[in-house]
């Protein structure tokens, strides 16, 4: 799905002044304290995952089903911005229903509609997104990999330590 859905919106932006999109595209690099305004002043972010490793219009996409999120979860979900994602398991196990997935754009428009007319579901869903994703800082994860560094190296020196009653 989303390699369709993001073509339409490259073709949107390709038409530049033409398009109804226009005046929501923004140029080159968002700052991060812009975008972070940006994902709490939306009523609803959309999270899209690319199926690609490359950009651009010549990008070749595998067909591959990743099952990871991409940073955008995170994002959206630390500044409190109800988000809908496209579906991967990893979002289902971080978030639960706090963060409502979709498989195509029929199921995604209905998604919009239903939480644009059900704004307090909207905002309880997305007052529990920030501890949801709380545990994930970057200090927790340094630390997370200083640990499992350290427990790796524990058990190596343990399986090269010459075994008692062993003979040399």
């Amino acid at each position: 799905m989303s390699h369709d859905f993001t073509k339409s919106l490259i073709r949107a932006a390709k038409r530049g002044k033409a398009s109804p999109l226009w005046r929501y595209y923004q140029h080159g690099v968002v700052p991060n304290q812009t975008a972070s305004m940006l994902y709490r002043r939306a009523k609803i972010g959309l999270n899209l995952f690319r199926s690609s490793e490359t950009f651009g219009q010549t990008a070749a996409h595998s067909g591959v089903r990743s099952e990871s999120m991409n940073p955008r979860c995170y994002e959206l979900a630390a500044c409190g911005a109800f988000f809908l994602s496209e579906r991967r398991d990893e979002v289902a196990d971080v978030f639960g229903d706090a963060v409502p997935m979709f498989e195509g754009p029929a199921e995604l428009a209905q998604l919009i509609r239903y939480f644009l007319d059900h704004p307090d579901e909207r905002q309880a869903k997305a007052a529990m997104l920030p501890q949801l994703v709380h545990q994930h800082s970057y200090v927790n994860r340094a630390r997370q990999v200083a640990e499992d560094i350290a427990g790796l190296s524990a058990l190596s020196r343990r399986t090269q330590a010459p075994q008692k009653g062993a003979e040399a």
